[in-house]
């Protein structure tokens, strides 16, 4: 029999030291280096910041910011495009929750378009972003739009949510019923890719086709109504990364 999973090594550290045991996997690492811990760098909240995230921050024990989240969110709050480009489990989400629920709080019209890359991110996403819409206080709703979501709550996202979280996938197959919602045709858009893809193929051009799509719906209605859509992205610091963000 198996030796049940709570008496066998976990975690990242285990899973290096067997690959680093195992002499078909050694030989394929070109490099090892054990790089320091750097040291944090931290800010203040911005204080542009609605009161009420504020107080859910300090519920979760956050009393500062990374630099990094506070320029994100600073460039958010006054309009500019942002692109993050810091390592993983760096707090990214963070850079555009934040700035996405202080512009729901503020304007009751607001919307939000989330896209990840796969499924499986946006599922776990989804759960994050609901838990700090309930500490700040925010009644509207968040819900996942991809392949595995119900008829019925299709039309929910699509009538009742504010912020809808969906993958490349999914605008490439449901681009005729994105149309309907909000966050791609209703007042003061705001639209956050985590992480960001280049995608090839069909796929890829699939894709660009549904964005180009949103960008056309969008332009033809916030100048009727005096608003705007305002992008954030978040990657990893690589070179093929950045290459991505600056042509984004």
């Amino acid at each position: 029999m198996p030796e049940p999973p709570w008496t066998q090594n976990n975690g990242v550290q285990s899973v290096v030291e067997a690959w680093r045991a195992s002499g078909s996997i050694r030989r394929c690492f070109t490099a090892e280096r054990a790089l320091p811990p750097a040291n944090p760098s931290f800010a203040a909240i911005p204080p542009a910041l609605h009161e009420s995230l504020h107080r859910a921050l300090r519920q979760r024990g956050i009393a500062q910011l990374y630099t990094h989240q506070v320029q994100a969110v600073d460039a958010a709050l006054s309009g500019q495009h942002v692109v993050v480009a810091t390592p993983t489990a760096s707090g990214k989400s963070l850079c555009f929750h934040l700035p996405v629920l202080h512009a729901l709080i503020e304007d009751p019209q607001a919307t939000a378009l989330f896209i990840y890359p796969t499924k499986a991110l946006s599922r776990d996403q989804e759960h994050n972003l609901r838990e700090l819409m309930k500490d700040s206080e925010l009644s509207s709703g968040a819900m996942v739009y991809d392949g595995d979501t119900p008829a019925d709550a299709r039309r929910a996202a699509r009538e009742r949510c504010r912020v809808v979280l969906t993958n490349p996938d999914m605008l490439h197959a449901g681009t005729s019923s994105l149309s309907a919602l909000g966050a791609l045709g209703a007042l003061g858009a705001l639209a956050a890719l985590g992480p960001l893809h280049a995608l090839g193929g069909l796929l890829g051009a699939a894709t660009r086709s549904a964005h180009d799509a949103g960008v056309r719906r969008q332009s033809s209605v916030t100048p009727k109504a005096g608003c705007s859509v305002t992008c954030c992205l978040t990657i990893n610091p690589t070179s093929q990364g950045l290459t991505c963000a600056s042509q984004a």
